[in-house]
């Protein structure tokens, strides 16, 4: 059983985990929903494509 987030968790990882493409798109990978409920949809899907840039 997954713990259950706040508002204030999304928020807070949002806001502080924007330059952490690797392991967001690590994260999606393996749990697409998941990493969108934590990290949100723009956020997800920017970490995947700058990792395909790289």
């Amino acid at each position: 059983m997954e713990p259950e987030r706040s508002d204030g968790d999304r928020r807070h990882t949002r806001r502080y985990g924007w330059d952490r493409w690797s392991d967001i798109a690590a994260h999606y990978a393996t749990d697409p929903d998941d990493a969108l409920d934590l990290y949100g949809t723009r956020l997800c899907c920017y970490a995947v494509k700058r990792i395909a840039w790289t």
